[in-house]
């Protein structure tokens, strides 16, 4: 962005536009979902399926690819849970602690001619809604099935507005929403839905429409701003994430500059124009044994095992949900696990409305002269405004950090550990 300010208005360097790689851009709105709903009990679900440790990752949006499979089971397991309420289908269970069902089919644990439903009209919506997937691909748009359904979720969300812990997760469950069109946008090579997706991400966005562009904008709209190593069509990825899986991976990997070759600039200059002949020298090796790379046609998530791990996780999910509703009747905010309420400083619930004052002031000014400020920041369950001095002061606090601190400190102190936590815990002494 310097650079390009500093370019001379007649430089050619003015008709580009500056986007950030649709991989870290991925990243990034995760970890703002992450930050968001920190506090709201989001790790405690989470928590029940992956480690503590790979959790806070995963929150942080490191750990991407488990990340993205979390969210996905969790949105899942939320629509879940509000069918349940409106057609009052019981959520099915799932005995985590039972190590006999590990092999079995998860879908098949509970028995379905137990389930009560209020009207017999509920039963034919489920019935043609499940009948579509049979013909997903020829007659979905002639049923009005799907449309129905949505309906009546649209209407209970509609009802739950005004309570702020339903309104939070709703809002979750609209992010979620829009990293599923971002990742479907990058997979499939769709720039339109790249952009309306992106767009949302960012509350606003402002791309440039320039005469100058127009044949790259034209190569963009064909699918070439992702890029691909097979011809499937669910395989494009973005150009930053191309990077990381080829260019630094022979980097980092033995024989790459990180390993043993070192870093000056003879050494890099061999390595990089020595590939192209390593890549020549690799086709002609795979020609003359007869042998070929070829990736299976088969997606990894399509696979049997992998359908069971995600309907049994999805079951773990809906079972934590359903002993702590976050879409009940009632006022404020709270942590759907520890029941800890939210003071009228939080805002998480409004922070769309925040991201989209804060991008509005940045119109009309310079990049390198606009200033974030964090009173303008959307203020987490986790960011509890606590008395200090008699001063207010945003602290913020990690329970899971507070219990070990306090387990350190009681090995040295007690014989016992569990004496620690006959005390209150406080994050001020």
């Amino acid at each position: 962005m310097m650079i390009l300010q500093n370019e001379p208005t007649t430089s050619s360097l003015k008709s580009l536009v500056l986007k950030l790689g649709g991989f870290h851009a991925e990243m990034s709105f995760i970890g703002s979902i992450g930050y968001l709903m920190s506090g709201s009990g989001l790790m405690n679900i989470f928590e029940t399926v992956y480690a503590s440790t790979a959790v806070s990752h995963m929150l942080s949006g490191k750990a991407i690819a488990r990340a993205v499979r979390g969210h996905f089971l969790l949105d899942t397991a939320l629509t879940a849970l509000i069918l349940s309420d409106i057609y009052g289908i019981p959520v099915p269970k799932i005995d985590v602690s039972s190590e006999e069902n590990e092999d079995e089919d998860c879908t098949q644990t509970y028995d379905t001619s137990k389930v009560q439903i209020h009207d017999t009209c509920y039963t034919e919506e489920f019935s043609n809604a499940t009948d579509l997937l049979h013909l997903f691909l020829t007659d979905i748009d002639q049923s009005n099935a799907l449309n129905i359904i949505r309906d009546k979720i649209e209407e209970f969300r509609q009802s739950r507005t005004k309570h702020r812990t339903a309104k939070l997760w709703f809002q979750y469950m609209d992010m979620i929403c829009i990293l599923r069109d971002f990742i479907k946008a990058e997979r499939t090579g769709n720039w339109h839905l790249h952009l309306e997706s992106l767009k949302a991400m960012l509350l606003y966005s402002f791309w440039p429409q320039s005469k100058k562009n127009a044949e790259v904008a034209a190569l963009f709209e064909r699918g070439y701003h992702v890029i691909r190593r097979t011809d499937q069509y669910w395989a494009g990825i973005s150009s930053d994430l191309a990077i990381e899986q080829a260019l630094m991976r022979s980097i980092k990997t033995t024989g790459g500059l990180t390993r043993g070759r070192g870093m000056s600039d003879s050494q890099r200059a061999l390595w990089i124009l020595s590939m192209p002949d390593c890549a020549e020298v690799n086709n002609a090796m795979m020609s003359f044994t007869g042998t070929k790379f070829y990736s299976s046609d088969q997606h990894k998530e399509d696979g049997v095992s992998r359908q069971k791990r995600d309907t049994k996780d999805t079951m773990i999910f809906a079972s934590f949900l359903q002993e702590r509703n976050p879409f009940v009747e009632e006022e404020g905010m709270r942590n759907i696990e520890t029941g800890v309420s939210a003071t009228s400083d939080v805002n998480a619930d409004r922070a769309k409305d925040i991201g989209l004052s804060i991008l509005k002031s940045m119109e009309g000014k310079c990049v390198s002269e606009y200033t974030f400020k964090r009173k303008y920041q959307a203020i987490t369950l986790q960011d509890k405004p606590i008395c200090v001095n008699s001063e207010p002061e945003i602290a913020s606090i990690d329970p899971q950090l507070l219990f070990q601190r306090f387990i350190v400190a009681a090995d040295s102190i007690y014989e016992d550990k569990s004496e620690i936590f006959a005390y209150e815990l406080s994050s001020q002494p």
